[in-house]
């Protein structure tokens, strides 16, 4: 992910830094005539609902910080909407203490881009304290992102910023990068060498510290503007800790994901393996040992985008596309079950992806997410009746034909505990996924298949249990039913003497689980 935020140089913005320094070797400094004050904590981003400010006493230097222990209790806090003009009070918002030193505000009001404000927090054991800010303008970037870029080559990522000159200074901005796969093995040559310098615990730490890396502050004065008056910001590659797959934010509410993958598969036999047949008796009437040296090499691109828009932070709407690919495994065409048969043409599976999704929760104690979706199959590998020249009918495996899947799957869990119980010592959640799925092949060589459902796809996946946790104990109960579903192309019914061949009716699924965790042993039971 990549996120942009701008600051102005001749307003305050309406946040302490709170700088931690590790001592070492040196002496520490011992610090004379020290007066405790108040570090005030908020962020106003243009276009998001007010945010919570956090309040706290600051520490000595040779103290760590902590803020549920210096968190300020029983202040007053107010922001002042001002006017643009003369700066005078127009509207307050009032916030209340929401948890020890974090303060929500009282209303749902949207920050205004390019609006002042005026904080005011007043406690009666510390001065009053009082800051002001104007909200940045919103702005975009203007010039595509490329999909993919080398590592520290000279083709380095240019941002072109549309935003407008500031009045008394200089625009600030701080590039956020989030790793979409943060594992050790996608570090970049500096971040690798810094991970394999620390031990086992610290690296693991690290290495999740690292999923989120900044640029550090860039001063707009370091860099170009061009003829159209706009920022040319290049993205510096020390921001860059994992290779891989990132997003890049438009603005703070909506984020494009390109991806792309590289495929060289390599498939190899060499070897032998015999062809026995039996009569009804058991007797041996055939045997051939076939020997086999095949090799398939295959290279190809597969393409992928992602879209999120995120209105509040509560609520986010996507969507993807992407293509698929699959392989033929040794799986696919290597049968013992006599049943079954393998057709001599099968070849790789491809098609594409799409789905649109609303995801978000509910003042935090009901969570969901909707999603609908649509599988494209070309060439799908399944199975087909077929009849052999010998007069058997066998389950054949290969390429049935091009089908699609569709539906929409809902994932909804309920807090129990903090809607009634409200207890701090237990957890509580109801949870209900649900599948709904259609199928159908819409081309096939094969008869008969057009029109037939897609085999081991139920129409309904229904699971539902709850989950309690007291202490180190937790105990898990899911309820789970799946409608019938076919085991053929053809969608055959009755099963035949192989006992492959049928509908598999509907069933439920009972599952209790337990565990208890001491320190790093868990230990777990179930049964279903």
């Amino acid at each position: 992910m990549t996120t942009i935020y701008r600051y102005r140089t001749r307003k305050y913005v309406l946040a302490f830094a709170l700088i931690i320094i590790s001592l070492g070797a040196c002496n520490p400094y011992s610090q004379d005539n020290y007066t405790e004050q108040v570090a005030v904590e908020a962020y106003l981003i243009a276009g998001n609902i007010l945010p919570p400010i956090r309040l706290s006493t600051t520490t000595k230097a040779t103290v760590f910080y902590n803020f549920e222990q210096l968190a300020l209790r029983g202040a007053q806090a107010i922001i002042w909407l001002l006017n643009e003009q003369t700066e005078q009070k127009e509207f307050q918002i009032v916030y209340k203490e929401e948890s020890p030193g974090v303060y929500q505000p009282t209303e749902v009001i949207t920050v205004v881009a390019g609006a002042k404000y005026l904080l005011e927090v007043m406690h009666p054991d510390f001065q009053p304290i009082s800051a002001q800010t104007e909200v940045p303008n919103e702005f975009s970037i203007l010039n595509g992102i490329p999909d993919t870029l080398i590592y520290q080559s000279t083709e380095q990522l240019v941002l072109e910023l549309s935003t407008e000159a500031a009045e008394d200074g200089q625009n600030y901005y701080i590039i956020n990068t989030v790793s979409k796969n943060p594992i050790e093995e996608l570090l970049t040559p500096f971040y690798s060498e810094f991970l394999d310098s620390q031990n086992e615990e610290d690296k693991e730490q690290n290495l999740q510290e690292l999923t989120i890396n900044s640029s550090g502050i860039l001063n707009e004065g370091n860099f170009e503007r061009n003829q159209a008056g706009n920022i040319e910001i290049r993205y510096p590659w020390l921001a860059v800790a994992f290779f891989g797959e990132n997003v890049f934010y438009i603005n703070e509410k909506l984020s494009f994901t390109p991806g792309f993958r590289l495929e060289n598969i390599e498939t190899n036999s060499n070897g032998t393996y015999k062809r026995i047949n039996l009569d009804g008796a058991g007797n041996v009437i055939y045997s051939n040992t076939i020997k086999e040296n095949q090799n398939n090499k295959r290279t190809f691109f597969l393409l992928g985008l992602g879209a999120s828009f995120k209105p509040n932070e509560n609520i986010e709407i996507y969507s993807n596309i992407s293509e698929n690919y699959r392989s033929v495994t040794f799986a696919d065409i290597s049968i013992i079950n006599p049943a079954y048969s393998i057709n001599p043409e099968i070849s790789d599976e491809r098609g594409n992806t799409i789905d649109l999704g609303l995801r978000g929760n509910v003042k935090k104690l009901i969570s969901y997410d909707l999603t609908l979706f649509n599988l494209n199959y070309k060439d799908r590998i399944g199975f087909a009746q077929k009849e052999f020249k010998d007069g058997s009918v066998k389950s054949e495996r290969g390429n049935i034909g091009d089908a699609i899947i569709y539906g929409l799957e809902s994932n909804i869990d309920f807090d129990i505990n903090n809607l009634i119980i409200k207890n701090d010592n237990i957890n509580l959640n109801l949870f209900l996924n649900t599948a709904i799925i259609d199928s159908e092949y819409i081309r096939s060589k094969e008869n008969g298949v057009i029109g037939k459902k897609v085999e081991f796809v139920p129409n309904y996946n229904i699971k539902t249990g709850i989950k309690l946790g007291i202490g180190n104990f937790i105990f898990n109960t899911q309820l789970s039913y799946i409608s019938n579903q076919f085991t053929d192309s053809s969608n055959a019914k009755e099963g035949n003497i192989s006992g492959i061949i049928g509908e598999i009716p509907n069933y439920n699924i009972i599952d209790f689980s337990i565990s208890y965790r001491l320190r790093k042993i868990k230990i777990e039971t179930g049964i279903n």
